[in-house]
């Protein structure tokens, strides 16, 4: 054939081949540092101690996924590695470096920097049109907010150090999910097992007697933190069950109950009313006022199963504490002490606040923002709140009667609960809050993206040199469209 019979080039192929040989290089710079990473991962884990055998596991399969798998599927792996490990924050790394400086990892942050160096640097556009508009600037206020506030800090290094914190966990998981921008069965699999992996943290809690004060911790590390991952996880539980059918609805609603049994066993009276809240908006977002009914038997029975004694639950359960028992009379003095010590603080600095260094000390997230950076980040801070909710809001309302409008409703209703029990935790920077944070923003920005409209059928064959028409293309074996 001669040179000028040659089929001609669909545009941009010759481009692409460029492009593809451009990204060879960086992919093997990627690899070559996940590697590394990993290598990194398990001599730490090695040297210092045999307890840390699983992050060792971790490491090693980090350095044979970077070789073996190209980076795309790497990435996938890792992220699945991310949702499942986020509601575990108590399994980690710890290190004592010095006698005064022990450094403490979780499973969770290996995951995240893994998984960016497998997209970075070909990931780097596109975040801001995931991220809801007006987001940024309230966040970026935030953190002004606090540094002008550290100015007024006792110490500064503290203040400065806890700003690294949340910025990297909060902006930094919601920012690093937005560049993996991943396909929508790729975040279902993320939501599945951030839910399975919130429900072997409940299963954990019911298995093995570790407590604080007769409180289970599961596989986190305070009580609290407990209750708050069985809300989240409730109400990403109730979203996929709704969506599903079958085998997915049995798991769903089976994981559902065991972590409502991890609330109980949390001893937290907020995780109750994030319980409440959860519940609730959920029903009316999915206008499945069933929900509601069968949460109240399924708390009549097992009110009823405890009474018998057929269930024996321990005397720091949340009820227990709710009605004043299991030493919440204690945690109550406590409590007042951190908020009257904020309000001083407050009245101090009224305007500029004193920085990060007691931003989890009142054990209210409002105050202790106001502590941060005065009225600028408290108004910022509901402001970023607001924005998360109310993209949910739209998005479940866009997608209502489709599976993914039951996730969305799921997951606005639990980050929705743990606003509302805000006033009594002292939450603001964990992983596990923010990658479920980041699984609603996503999953809200993917109903913002236009569908594509279904071809019109030619009705009198195909135009000459256009390829055979629809019959002969699914006699072919091709799909129309394809």
């Amino acid at each position: 054939m001669r040179a000028d019979q040659l089929p001609a080039a669909a545009p941009g192929t010759w481009s692409r081949r460029r492009s593809a040989k451009a990204r060879k290089a960086p992919a093997q710079i990627r690899a070559a540092t996940a590697s590394l990473l990993g290598c990194l991962t398990a001599g730490a884990a090695v040297a210092t101690g045999h307890e840390n055998s699983a992050v060792a596991l971790v490491g090693t399969a980090v350095v044979a996924g970077a070789i073996i798998l190209e980076r795309r599927r790497m990435a996938s792996v890792l992220w699945a590695g991310v949702a499942f490990t986020a509601p575990m924050p108590g399994v980690r790394l710890t290190a004592s470096l010095t006698e005064t400086f022990t450094v403490n990892i979780t499973l969770i942050d290996l995951m995240i920097v893994a998984a960016l160096v497998t997209i970075l640097p070909d990931g780097l556009r596109g975040w801001r049109r995931v991220v809801p508009e007006g987001v940024v600037t309230a966040f970026g206020l935030l953190v002004a907010a606090g540094l002008l506030g550290t100015f007024f800090a006792p110490d500064v290094g503290a203040s400065l150090v806890n700003l690294v914190k949340i910025v990297l966990a909060a902006a930094g998981s919601v920012v690093a999910m937005a560049l993996w921008s991943p396909e929508p069965a790729a975040l279902r699999r993320f939501a599945w097992l951030w839910f399975a992996g919130a429900t072997i943290s409940a299963g954990w809690a019911a298995a093995t007697p570790r407590s604080v004060s007769g409180r289970s911790l599961g596989l986190t590390t305070h009580p609290n933190h407990f209750g708050l991952v069985c809300v989240l996880g409730v109400g990403l539980g109730l979203g996929l069950a709704l969506s599903t059918g079958g085998r997915g609805r049995a798991a769903a609603l089976a994981g559902i109950v065991l972590l409502t049994t991890g609330i109980g066993l949390s001893g937290s009276r907020a995780a109750i009313l994030g319980l409440i809240v959860t519940i609730g908006m959920t029903a009316v977002l999915t206008r499945k006022f069933r929900l509601l009914v069968a949460a109240g038997v399924v708390v009549v029975l097992a009110g009823m199963t405890v009474i018998a004694g057929i269930v024996t639950i321990p005397a720091s359960n949340a009820l227990s504490r709710l009605g004043g028992g299991g030493g919440s009379a204690l945690s109550d003095a406590e409590r007042d002490k951190f908020a009257a010590e904020a309000v001083a603080s407050i009245s101090r600095h009224p305007v500029t606040g004193q920085g990060f260094e007691f931003a989890q000390a009142a054990h209210n997230i409002y105050l202790q923002v106001l502590v941060v950076g005065g009225p600028l980040a408290l108004l910022s801070f509901v402001v970023v709140g607001g924005l998360i909710v109310r993209a949910g809001l739209r998005a479940s309302s866009a997608e209502r009667g489709q599976p993914d409008g039951a996730v969305l409703a799921g997951l606005t209703a639990g980050y929705s609960g743990y606003l509302c029990s805000g006033a009594f935790v002292n939450i603001l920077w964990d992983r596990y809050l923010w990658t479920f944070v980041g699984l609603l923003v996503i999953l809200s920005a993917s109903t913002r993206r236009p569908r594509p409209e279904p071809a019109e059928p030619e009705r009198d064959g195909p135009a000459h040199g256009a390829g055979p028409g629809p019959g002969l293309a699914l006699a072919a074996g091709h799909l129309p469209g394809s």
